[in-house]
């Protein structure tokens, strides 16, 4: 009877042990969170689009507060159909509030603006030493903001100068299903949409609804010593044309990434996203836009998180923006 007693508190205590260590892998499965950059590209200037939610990691009845800018350079020109010439940039509020450990909502208050920028000269000497074609930017002066789109059947739409105001206001819900443990990842379901609030003659916004859902999971690799992460989205929106353009009423998009702690702090990010075409036949808005995202993420104190990233694209060089830069702090309570 000893022995019997002996061997179960054996197995007792192995038991124990691994459900120890599947906890512990639970919380690293979730990590500081994908880099959430919003896309400055032409086509999500045309239709700006749902963006993922990171993972609730939230207490139950704590605020997440936070500030983001996304910048980008764009240089798109063809010849007698458009001309897509100047900075972008969206500065975004968010405010989050964990319901439960596992739920929580978020509310994204948008301004979305245009003008000449900075930095045409730095990226045609950058293109240069490196020889890279400047796609005959040197044939139009530095430094402005203008759109021209002649569509396929000869209407033209122009937008010059410098503009800024609200754009679509965003709810997010984000449900964590799981926090998954040493063998399955971590995985969030989202849905949300977005309130017609931009003005979409300026394309600060869509004119119309949007909704939208998505899948989030992350896992943490061992043999990496990273967090793996993957993502797929849905949106539908019912407007049909904008700046002249048939646009496509749904759009999917996804995402890819790893985080690689450098340290209890700080955190190197590299992410890679795809989203399907916006425009319906006008190339290249109806061909697949392709961003890469490498930056990091700090803890700058205990609830406080500094993010900074840089945006290069990647396969289709026309249809997104040359170089974008993402900065971003969240602070919780």
């Amino acid at each position: 009877m000893g022995y019997h007693i002996q061997r179960g508190g054996r197995w007792a205590g192995m038991c124990a042990a691994v459900a120890v260590s599947l906890a512990a892998r639970a919380d690293e499965n979730i990590g500081i969170g994908h880099v959430t950059a919003q896309s400055v590209s032409p086509g999500h200037i045309l239709r700006p689009n749902a963006a993922f939610s990171i993972m609730p990691d939230l207490p139950e009845g704590r605020w997440r507060f936070a500030v983001g800018l996304d910048w980008g350079n764009i240089w798109n020109y063809e010849p007698e159909r458009f001309t897509i010439d100047g900075e972008w940039y969206r500065l975004a509020a968010r405010v989050s509030y964990a319901w439960r450990d596992d739920f929580q909502w978020t509310l994204v208050l948008p301004f979305v603006g245009r003008n000449g920028g900075f930095t045409d000269g730095f990226i045609e000497g950058f293109h240069e030493v490196f020889g890279l074609d400047n796609a005959q930017r040197g044939d139009f002066p530095r430094d402005r903001s203008q759109i021209r789109i002649v569509n396929p059947e000869g209407e033209v739409f122009e937008l010059d100068g410098a503009a800024f105001g609200p754009g679509d206001v965003g709810v997010m819900l984000s449900w964590r299903v799981t926090k998954g443990n040493a063998v399955w990842p971590a995985v969030a379901l989202q849905a949300g949409g977005s309130l017609p609030t931009g003005d979409d003659a300026e394309l600060q916004g869509n004119g119309e609804p949007l909704y939208g859902g998505g899948i989030v999971a992350s896992k943490f690799c061992s043999s990496l010593k990273s967090i793996l992460y993957v993502g797929a989205g849905l949106s539908f929106c019912g407007q049909e044309r904008l700046a002249g353009l048939a646009l496509q009423r749904t759009e999917w998009s996804g995402m890819a990434g790893v985080d690689v702690p450098l340290s209890t702090r700080t955190h190197l990010l590299a992410q890679y996203t795809v989203s399907s075409p916006v425009a319906k036949d006008y190339k290249p808005f109806s061909e697949t836009a392709h961003e890469l995202n490498v930056g990091f993420k700090r803890r700058m104190g205990e609830d406080l998180v500094l993010e900074v990233s840089l945006t290069e694209n990647l396969f289709q060089f026309n249809n997104s923006a040359d170089v974008g830069l993402h900065l971003g702090l969240e602070a919780a309570y």
